[in-house]
């Protein structure tokens, strides 16, 4: 079975260990197939902290990610250095990146100066003055948190269309999480009947709790895909519910159904 392959058990809680060990040390092939997973998974948390949190153009942003993934990870064998001992993958990851495009900013910053140019401001000060007052570790965790959410209902919403179950996911949408999401008016259970052809509202309502609990599951699957201990995702979960805006609808899914 092959890492991508591992989604359930033990062996789901490593996945991204093992892909960290693949990319860092396998041979090209199975490097550049693991590499590219893993940068599947973070490389759009790290360009939306330099969009969002950093302020930069979406062209420059690209530009620093593409660059540390050459520099640093290519070049550098920086996952090499990453330890499961140590904590979590992604602050690593944050710490490197962070350092990375914060001294590629200054560089950039003083070419465009010159030696007798105005004096610019710390971009590291620019950094945390955007990342609103939680300071950096706190701005990616808020990106990652979303993330996680985004790769929960894709899982889910995939996972319905191939038990052609679009009823459990319209269910789900129309009546939890565009509401919360997407401000938007929820369904009633009456046009939920006329909509699927329920035998009832009570049936509708049902519907909803086996909803509620394909998204738990596929939440503790998605969030054991990150971490390298079983015994982490409840604590993993919480911290989600913590740092999301957008927690109180992930509460309500892990209310007793």
């Amino acid at each position: 079975m092959s890492t991508a392959e591992a989604t359930d058990g033990v062996e789901s809680v490593v996945t991204r260990w093992l892909l960290v060990a693949d990319a860092a040390h396998q041979e090209p092939e199975k490097r550049e197939l693991a590499l590219n997973e893993l940068l599947g998974i973070y490389r759009p948390v790290l360009l939306r902290y330099l969009l969002h949190h950093m302020a930069l153009p979406l062209e420059e942003a690209e530009d620093l990610v593409q660059g540390f993934v050459a520099d640093k990870i290519l070049k550098s064998d920086l996952l090499q250095r990453a330890d499961r001992g140590k904590g979590r993958f992604r602050s690593f990851l944050l710490k490197a990146f962070r350092n990375y495009a914060i001294s590629a900013l200054r560089r950039a910053s003083a070419d465009k100066r010159g030696p007798h140019g105005p004096e610019a401001v710390p971009l590291d000060l620019v950094a945390n003055a955007a990342s609103r007052g939680g300071g950096p570790e706190h701005a990616f965790q808020v990106d990652w948190a979303r993330h996680v959410v985004g790769l929960t209902l894709e899982r889910m919403q995939s996972e319905c269309e191939a038990k052609e179950r679009y009823d459990i996911w319209e269910v789900f949408q129309s009546r939890l999480v565009g509401p919360i999401l997407q401000n938007r008016r929820p369904a009633s259970y009456e046009q939920l009947v006329e909509r699927f052809g329920f035998k009832s509202p009570a049936q509708a309502g049902n519907v909803l709790v086996t909803a509620k609990r394909m998204f738990r599951r596929c939440l503790r699957e998605v969030v054991g895909d990150t971490l390298a201990d079983a015994d982490d995702v409840e604590d993993e979960i919480q911290g989600l519910l913590d740092i999301l805006t957008c927690g109180i609808w992930i509460t309500v899914c892990f209310e007793r159904s």
